[in-house]
């Protein structure tokens, strides 16, 4: 729950945070900025703490990466440790370090080599540091979607399921559509159960697809990404956090 919950704290804190000077206020006729205090570049990061650590990784898109440090603040200076940089692979992105079944797995999403398709790929270590020993490729994960983006993990009463923002491609001019998906583990890289649907974009705040500058694709495109899923303080209920809208919008916000 701890790890999940610091995910969670970081991705917003990436959200809210736009560079600036130490002040963190440019002039008294702006409006306030303020400065991220743990990595100033990076999409789409994640954390966790495990045996009084803190792992960290991010988007890198030609490798994974994983930062440690024994405090969150140090992470912004903590040594990257490249884990793994696979040939033939385009645009890794969004990967989680997941620690299951006495193992260390990673998650990434990347594109074949001809950009049409997008899937969920994991790496396994068996060392008790994932810093340690080696990643190896474990499996492709077969999601059923023509793209599949920001794989998570969400533990719930001893199972283990997969969330992940889902697309198939739209016919020329017709709306193009992520939703969030999420399937029963059977292990680590194999699904259990029929990927279900369960979030959908359909208000005006989730469905934002022109770009500041303008542009916009040649058809309408309404997304809900980078799940994340938490219990609730009493238990009681699952929480669910993601992203909606174009990225490249001033609209990109937080759901839940």
């Amino acid at each position: 729950m701890k790890r999940i919950l610091i995910t969670i704290v970081f991705i917003l804190l990436i959200f809210s945070c736009r560079n600036a000077g130490e002040s963190g206020i440019s002039s008294k006729n702006e409006r306030p900025t303020f400065s991220n205090p743990i990595r100033q570049r990076g999409s789409s990061p994640s954390i966790i703490r495990h045996n009084g650590k803190y792992y960290y990784t991010q988007s890198n898109y030609v490798r994974v990466s994983i930062w440690c440090s024994e405090t969150i603040e140090e992470l912004k200076i903590a040594e990257e440790h490249i884990v793994f940089s696979p040939e033939n692979t385009y645009y890794i992105s969004a990967p989680i370090l997941r620690r299951l079944d006495d193992k260390w797995y990673i998650y990434y999403s990347s594109e074949g080599k001809d950009m049409s398709t997008r899937q969920i790929h994991v790496l396994e270590n068996p060392s008790d540091d994932p810093l340690q020993g080696a990643f190896t490729h474990k499996a492709v994960i077969n999601t059923g979607n023509q793209k599949s983006i920001h794989p998570q993990i969400f533990e719930n009463h001893g199972r283990s399921y997969l969330l992940w923002s889902g697309h198939d491609k739209a016919q020329e001019h017709e709306i193009d559509i992520f939703r969030i998906y999420i399937a029963e583990l059977a292990n680590p890289w194999t699904l259990a159960s029929k990927p279900a649907a369960i979030l959908s974009p359909k208000y005006e705040w989730e469905c934002q697809w022109v770009s500041n500058n303008g542009l916009a694709n040649k058809s309408p495109i309404y997304i809900n990404e980078a799940p994340v899923a938490i219990h609730s303080r009493d238990s009681s209920k699952v929480l669910l956090y993601f992203a909606a809208s174009l990225t490249q919008t001033s609209y990109y916000c937080e759901g839940m």
